[in-house]
């Protein structure tokens, strides 16, 4: 089995963790199915829905300051109706992904604490300025410092491993933006797809081409709403 891509979602605390499972407990819209004990501070959980599962990681992390409480959910078809009610008591959805094997937990606190111990340290932002063609041959730019490489260089690898990844960089202005990266197959028909060139006074696409956002199967929800 391949590894799922989850979305992590912030909670306030233990409280707010114990909350959200005691109200998919009780929900009659979802069942319970089954619950993992990986650690004393991650949980697996499995719920259903009329005949589709969805997996969920809850995870704690403990500091001198207090409980940090997160949830890692499963990116499927029925993720906006199994977080529709963290969404009404505020909680905060992240840009943090991250591929967990739902079969085989050897590696999943490790990936989860890995993926925080980073977000903690990164002691400077991820300035990345991404400058396209404007038309045939035209150059493209990246000016970024080193923090934004090495992130972006980490994102390709996940991208290598699990075809699609996403890594938020900044301009200098501090307007946040997640910068998507695809790894096609080999069959991957390049004619579907939009060219590249940002001058529409030299380019048009052809009506029949897409916007690359429609080639994005794992982050199809999160696009679903791009440009």
């Amino acid at each position: 089995m391949g590894n799922t891509l989850f979305t992590a979602f912030s909670l306030s605390g233990n409280n707010g963790l114990r909350s959200h499972l005691k109200m998919r407990e009780k929900s009659n819209r979802f069942t319970l199915i089954q619950s993992t004990e990986i650690s004393n501070n991650v949980i697996q959980y499995l719920y259903e829905r009329n005949g589709i599962q969805i997996y969920s990681f809850a995870c704690l992390l403990e500091d001198e300051i207090g409980i940090d409480s997160y949830l890692f959910i499963e990116n499927n078809d029925i993720y906006e109706q199994f977080v529709s009610h963290l969404k009404e008591k505020n909680a905060e959805e992240l840009s943090i992904d991250v591929y967990l094997d739902v079969h085989n937990h050897e590696q999943t606190e490790q990936k989860l604490n890995q993926l925080f111990k980073k977000e903690n340290t990164e002691d400077e932002s991820y300035f990345c300025h991404l400058f396209g063609q404007q038309m045939w041959h035209g150059n493209a730019y990246m000016v970024a410092n080193r923090s934004a490489l090495l992130g972006i260089k980490e994102a390709i690898e996940v991208a290598l491993e699990n075809e699609e990844s996403r890594v938020t960089m900044f301009p200098f202005d501090g307007e946040a933006y997640d910068l998507f990266i695809k790894c096609t197959n080999e069959g991957f028909d390049w004619s579907q797809i939009n060219l590249p060139y940002h001058n529409p006074e030299v380019i048009e696409n052809d009506k029949g081409t897409k916007k690359p956002s429609k080639f994005f199967e794992r982050f199809k929800r999160i696009l679903a709403s791009a440009d």
